[in-house]
């Protein structure tokens, strides 16, 4: 089989024969790989559903299903980088954002995060675009004061890319929303917000072009002539704006006998629909709760679900079928629909439901292990990809660390495929101090991920080091 282009900082190589080798030979190969669906992508087979799979370092799969690391890109800097969420495009090309500080090297791209009063190395927000073989196109740095760490970025269906930031710094403006041509080149830019006041999340773009922004605020919301007010507490909000940027509709996230409330995730579905997910508590009792809601393209609230505990939601995505996954993590115990789902006295458990298109209820699960969720997406045949962090337990076993006594630490990542009903597909461990922050799949299935490393992890067979924090890029097959 042929290999393809392999990036690392920059440095192209070729592989021109099958066979594992090393990352740092250059080595990649898109091996034959599996949909999960109903049927295969373009680069992709068939593959027969297996029985349950051991639990080993590394990936295992079932039935001879895939889930390969097909490349990586390390996002280099002198001093941090931080990859904050990932996203592709219908024409293939991929595009990550996120913070950095001091000179970032996006393969020999690079931008810098210039000094600003006292302060020598501040924090900038960036986007990177790649095409999709993994190769850099460019990247590019939001100028302005204050420092902004970026939350959320997606493509419009015109390619260009729409991100958003925020700042932790008592300084106005407290966020940025800004527009990228395919080339990199800012089309517009509107910063606003009371300072101390915003905290942006996720971005979505509907058919029509059209910006959903979500985030959280507190006091008063003041984009574009907006009124909205948060009470005494936080209160999550969804913008809706036109492709130029332009206020059309500003809503608050938040049920009247909730006390306060924060948006985490947000998805639009190929019906416009916009579903949003987040925390918050009760007037009465202060009592934690988790939150799913769907608006139509009208901002009509279709369904709402409340979910009663300590339940951290961390992202959300919708399948063909119109078909919600929730992607969470939760401690202690909760009852949903009749059922409950407990953890650990002192762990973290790693929560799914899928709910239909009216909100019923489909199936949920729930996996223990002192784990996190680091949220999810769904790919073109409807398949469920789900990343966290933590030692994983699955049938039984705990998922290892791979490398662990070459790193001489057992933290590690994981990515998770599941068919549409649940079942799973495959299972892939990284090793390290990884932090998984987006979670995006191509049109032929392909998965992106994006992510933050500290110190040393191991990619597979590669080594990375980074002596403070670097940002990364991984691609894994179907």
């Amino acid at each position: 089989m042929k290999g393809k282009p392999y990036w690392l900082l920059g440095v192209l190589t070729m592989s021109a024969c099958g066979g594992r080798s090393s990352l740092l030979d250059g080595w990649d190969q898109r091996a034959s790989a599996d949909s999960g669906g109903s049927s295969g992508g373009a680069r992709g087979g068939t593959a027969a559903k297996g029985g349950a799979a051991p639990v080993i370092g590394g990936t295992f799969s079932e039935g001879g299903s895939s889930g390969d690391l097909l490349a990586h890109f390390q996002l280099g800097s002198d001093h941090e980088v931080r990859v904050a969420d990932v996203a592709t495009s219908r024409d293939r090309r991929v595009a990550v954002t996120g913070s950095f500080r001091g000179k970032l090297n996006v393969g020999g791209h690079v931008i810098d995060s210039p000094p600003r009063g006292n302060q020598p190395l501040p924090t900038a927000a960036f986007v990177a675009s790649f095409d999709g073989s993994g190769k850099p196109e460019w990247a590019y740095a939001y100028p302005n004061e204050p420092e902004y760490q970026a939350t959320g970025l997606r493509f419009a269906p015109n390619g260009d890319i729409v991100f958003q930031a925020h700042t932790f710094y008592d300084r106005e403006p407290a966020a940025v929303v800004g527009r990228l041509d395919p080339q990199g080149q800012p089309l517009w830019s509107t910063a606003w917000g009371q300072a101390g006041h915003i905290q942006t999340a996720r971005v979505g773009i509907d058919n029509g072009g059209r910006i959903w922004l979500s985030g959280s605020f507190r006091s008063t919301l003041d984009f574009g002539g907006s009124a909205l007010d948060a009470g005494l507490e936080s209160s999550g909000y969804l913008l809706e704006l036109s492709s130029d940027g332009g206020l059309l509709r500003a809503f608050g996230v938040k049920a009247p006998d909730w006390l306060s409330s924060e948006v985490q995730g947000m998805a639009v579905d190929d019906e416009d629909n916009v579903l949003v997910v987040g925390t918050g508590r009760l007037k009465k009792d202060n009592q934690a709760l988790a939150f799913l809601q769907k608006f139509s393209s009208s901002g009509d609230l279709v369904y709402a679900k409340t979910f009663m505990g300590n339940i951290i939601p961390m992202g959300v995505a919708v399948d063909r079928r119109m078909r919600t996954t929730l992607f969470a993590h939760f401690s202690g115990s909760f009852s949903n629909e009749d059922t409950v789902l407990g953890a650990g006295p002192a762990a973290s458990t790693l929560w799914l439901a899928q709910y239909s298109r009216d909100g019923a209820l489909t199936w949920q699960q729930a996996f223990k292990g002192d784990v996190t969720s680091s949220g999810g997406s769904t790919d073109p045949f409807d398949n469920i990809v789900v990343a966290g962090i933590g030692p994983l337990v699955v049938d039984g076993q705990v998922l290892q660390s791979p490398h662990a006594a070459e790193l001489g630490s057992t933290d590690l990542s994981f990515v998770m495929k599941l068919r549409p009903d649940g079942s799973r597909v495959w299972l892939h461990a990284l090793g390290g101090s990884i932090t998984l922050n987006g979670v995006a799949t191509d049109n032929d299935a392909f998965i992106w991920l994006g992510s933050t490393f500290e110190s040393q992890v191991w990619v597979d067979d590669a080594k990375l080091s980074t002596k403070d924090t670097a940002g990364l890029l991984l691609e894994l097959s179907p």
